[in-house]
């Protein structure tokens, strides 16, 4: 993690995040430990320990055998005693709720349906009982916030939501109206800067490199995020990253957002099925199913469109692969059902348009379960923007 120190207060709350941290990644530490692998003073390290176990976020694990001297105690993050609240936002029709710990534990979830013509005060309004039912089933934890994944571009500025795939969050205030609905600090991302984050932790869990990479959600569009320097690039708004309308798709397509040719009108669900079955305006889960039986089947049609998508999404990645010189990539969404079908066409198409690839060695991985990893995300976004008292 990445902070801007301005005073002693503000050095005192980053170093408090640094330690929890190392709490977070390791499954005990002792206070020598985390002066050592943080680089701060034995003191700091103690005095920071001392704070987290009044708040109860820590616990003594156990007593280690000493060489001489002082025996060290182990300390460890206390189960459940701080958690946050993510709500995803980002399928039509339902909103998910989930319950994280400092672990990245998903300890809890729900789900709310919701008909398509609701307004989003009434949406929010439903969630409202579960974040209720949350509040009650935890009543010692430390609950600073929720963390909210949208499908669209949410401006940071204003707090409105500008643009989404699900029309009704279009131009809403979300995070002024949800948090007078809910009564806590909400933070609102994009889902694919969520993912972004959710698979740095992971990384970072298996002490894996996690400074560089790119998550490309394909879905109902297309979503990046970019994770450079250990830092998610987002812009001065929020809106960077925007690579579904990118100009590198069919102009006969037309845009929502106005325009031909942008890049998620092909690489989508939406895209997908229309190679397959022919244009419509709208298709189904059901539909996209089939055409994954029949690509497993060996339909020689399903293969073109796999190998069609594959070549674009390489072309997708090598362009990111250039700019941002990412570790690893990794694509998840739709793809998750098809992978093993469109990574030959996709990396083999990256590996011809990225500079000097076979130095790179860029990766590209599959990820799986949206919906724990969205919740890690918001987890994430809950703890960075934690003003720790």
């Amino acid at each position: 993690m990445t902070f801007s120190i301005k005073n002693t207060l503000e050095l005192r709350k980053a170093n408090t995040k640094l330690v929890i941290n190392r709490f977070r990644q390791q499954p005990f530490e002792t206070k020598k430990g985390i002066a050592e692998s943080l680089n701060l003073s034995f003191a700091t390290a103690s005095n920071i320990c001392n704070y987290l176990l009044e708040r109860n976020i820590i616990e003594t694990d156990k007593m280690l055998e000493s060489e001489g001297g002082r025996v060290p105690t182990a300390f460890r993050i206390k189960n459940d005693s701080w958690l946050s609240i993510g709500i995803d936002l980002t399928v039509s029709g339902h909103v998910s709720v989930g319950v994280i710990n400092l672990k990245n534990d998903i300890i809890f979830t729900g789900k709310v349906l919701y008909d398509k013509k609701s307004d989003i005060n009434a949406i929010l309004n439903m969630v409202r009982n579960v974040v209720e039912e949350v509040k009650h089933k935890y009543p010692g934890s430390i609950i600073p916030g929720i963390g909210v994944a949208i499908p669209g571009i949410y401006d940071k500025k204003s707090g409105k939501v500008l643009n989404s795939t699900i029309p009704l969050f279009e131009e809403v205030e979300l995070k002024e109206e949800a948090g007078k609905i809910f009564g806590f600090n909400c933070h609102i991302e994009n889902e694919s800067n969520l993912l972004a984050k959710a698979a740095q932790q992971i990384n970072h869990g298996r002490g894996e490199s996690n400074s560089d990479l790119i998550y490309i959600f394909v879905g109902e569009g297309l979503g990046v995020g970019i994770i450079s320097n250990d830092r998610l690039l987002t812009g001065s708004r929020g809106m960077g990253a925007e690579i579904g309308h990118m100009p590198l798709g069919d102009k006969k397509f037309k845009c929502g957002c106005g325009n031909e040719g942008c890049i998620e009108q092909e690489l989508s669900f939406k895209g997908f099925l229309r190679y397959f079955y022919g244009e419509r305006e709208e298709f189904t889960q059901e539909e996209w199913a089939r055409f994954v039986c029949e690509l497993k089947a060996g339909n020689k049609r399903a293969l073109e469109v796999v190998e069609h998508e594959g070549m674009l999404l390489g072309k997708v990645i090598s362009i990111l692969a250039n700019i941002f010189d990412p570790s690893i990539v990794y694509i998840g969404g739709i793809i998750d059902d098809i992978y093993d079908y469109i990574y030959p066409f996709a990396n083999s198409e990256m590996k011809k348009r990225t500079l000097m690839n076979n130095y790179r060695n860029i990766e590209i991985a599959r990820t799986i379960d949206k919906n724990n990893l969205i919740f890690i995300g918001c987890n994430q976004l809950v703890f960075e923007n934690w003003d720790i008292d």
